[in-house]
């Protein structure tokens, strides 16, 4: 009995070394990771690159929409207790004046629990009483409205 286990490991172990021999030396498909690129080959094929991109919106920073839509955030904590989490919000806010299709609402896709779980919470949604969480919870997200606009949040997982 011993001696057909060791067989089986010795067989095992060899497959595998020809398998990966394989994959290293192309016969099979990369794994995924091989495709990866650097933001520098991405700025040598496209010379229009830009790592941030202004959302268009339709209206604009100063205007007392934008202003009541970052209040209701704030007064919400989307991300985080003031003053901290200034920065998420006026994300958050953009989207909801992001320029759209007529019926079109806008999403906005994050991985942060504190902007997710307070925009659930603006929702009607209780995040702790998802027993597993918004993230399983609502896996296609969820919708929220701030002064009278919606945006489609999508929670992601954390990497």
């Amino acid at each position: 009995m011993r001696s057909k286990t060791k067989k089986s490991i010795s067989r095992l172990a060899g497959i595998w070394t020809f398998v990966l021999l394989l994959i290293f030396k192309g016969i099979f498909p990369k794994p995924a990771y091989a495709f990866l690129t650097t933001v520098t080959e991405v700025k040598e094929k496209n010379e229009n690159y830009q790592p941030f991109q202004k959302v268009p919106m339709t209206v604009d920073h100063s205007s007392p929409e934008y202003q009541a839509v970052v209040g209701e955030l704030e007064n919400n904590n989307v991300g985080g207790v003031p003053p901290k989490g200034q920065n998420d919000r006026s994300i958050v806010a953009e989207t909801f004046f992001a320029e759209s299709e007529e019926g079109v609402t806008p999403n906005f896709a994050t991985q942060d629990t504190k902007v997710y779980n307070n925009l659930a919470k603006m929702a009607g949604i209780d995040p702790a009483r998802t027993k597993q969480g918004i993230l399983q919870a609502y896996p296609n997200g969820f919708e929220v409205t701030a002064n009278g606009k919606t945006i489609h949040v999508i929670p992601l997982p954390k990497k």
